[in-house]
């Protein structure tokens, strides 16, 4: 896990997964998903999960609601982040802190 300062987000830290830094797999994403998964990793918890609505990412990135949903899709596919869709309530995302974790939820789609 590695821990990177976030001015002005409220929080003093982000958690973003090591192995993704680290493996470099993200230099090919488009820069929307880098940065549509720094937006969802500002809000995890310590199960690695959270629950900002697409209203909120949209928000945060200056974005419409379709390109940020976009952008998770292709997050979703390639098994970085797990979406479970909930009745009434925000979606809830996982992010995949383990290179067995990314293919164990691209994998259970």
């Amino acid at each position: 896990m590695t821990e990177l300062t976030a001015r002005g987000a409220g929080r003093s830290f982000l958690r973003v997964p090591r192995w993704l830094v680290d493996s470099g797999v993200w230099r090919d994403w488009p820069c929307q998903d880098v940065k549509v998964l720094l937006v969802v990793c500002a809000h995890i918890d310590r199960k690695n999960r959270c629950f900002p609505s697409m209203r909120r990412i949209a928000a945060a990135l200056g974005w419409s609601r379709q390109y940020v949903s976009e952008s998770i899709q292709r997050l979703w596919k390639n098994g970085v982040i797990r979406v479970t869709r909930r009745k009434r309530q925000n979606q809830m995302y996982e992010v995949s802190m383990s290179p067995s974790s990314c293919i164990e939820f691209a994998s259970s789609y």
